[in-house]
């Protein structure tokens, strides 16, 4: 275990392992610009990870993701925390998928940012885990052609301005809470999505826009975006316990198939 002023190159920590990587003002270290981590990083079996940069909004990055073909994977017990001005930044052809542990991600300006570059943009996947993004502005960025589907686990993101913002409509996002698919709450000051994002097409989940509020089956009623929206909370269906009132009823119980003490 040890700290840096950051790491450049790829990562790959598991085994209760710590990694730390600051730059950029965090932590103590200089104001310059920097990343804390950049390069490949894979997380898995109880290792924990910490990267900081400046939080401010100057262009400090968390976790970087530069170049192309660059991964993220974060898996089972793993532990991520990506502070900066971009908590989590990713470009081009290069992924961020969480199968499983946590990854939290806090910006001055954007927890997570996909940002476009020279005809590509990052794509990220959610199948487990969960996923905690905050922003000043955005909690999640996404530019054109950039992609974020959620179908597992639990993801919170929370923005200043907009908790998700897709630069254009080539900007997907998609949201599959059916068969204990992803559980999705989404809060923004001007707004929980800037555009429409897709939602499963089957009706297995019930959603609110009223924090504390009752859900509504999507079987009743799907789910329908607007932008004047400040809250939205989407999750799979769970089947409840069924209980019967038997009181005053005759019940048989056959020897043997109950015992008292």
């Amino acid at each position: 275990m040890g700290k840096t002023r950051g790491i450049d190159g790829a990562i790959e920590a598991y085994n209760d392992a710590e990694v730390y990587g600051y730059a950029g003002g965090a932590a103590g270290y200089p104001s310059s610009m920097g990343s804390g981590i950049s390069g490949n990083l894979k997380v898995s079996n109880n290792a924990r990870v910490y990267a900081g940069s400046g939080t401010g909004t100057t262009g400090n990055v968390g976790i970087k993701l530069d170049g192309s073909n660059k991964r993220l994977e974060l898996n089972d017990n793993g532990y991520i925390e990506a502070k900066g001005s971009y908590g989590l930044y990713a470009i081009k052809k290069n992924t961020i998928v969480v199968n499983g542990g946590k990854l939290e991600c806090t910006g001055g300006d954007c927890g997570i940012w996909l940002e476009y570059n020279t005809g590509y943009a990052a794509n990220m996947s959610v199948h487990g885990g969960e996923v905690v993004a905050n922003g000043d502005t955005y909690g999640f960025d996404g530019d054109s052609s950039s992609s974020l589907l959620i179908d597992g686990g639990k993801v919170e993101i929370t923005g200043g301005e907009y908790g998700v913002y897709q630069y254009s409509t080539s900007s997907k996002v998609e949201i599959n809470a059916d068969n204990g698919g992803g559980h999705v709450i989404v809060s923004g000051e001007n707004g929980v999505f800037s555009r429409t994002p897709t939602v499963s097409q089957y009706y297995d989940y019930e959603w609110r826009t009223d924090e504390g509020g009752a859900f509504t089956p999507a079987s009743t009623t799907p789910y329908s975006w607007n932008s004047s929206q400040t809250y939205v909370e989407i999750r799979p269906v769970t089947a409840g316990e069924t209980c019967v009132d038997i009181t005053g009823a005759s019940v048989a119980v056959a020897e043997g198939d109950y015992t008292y003490t």
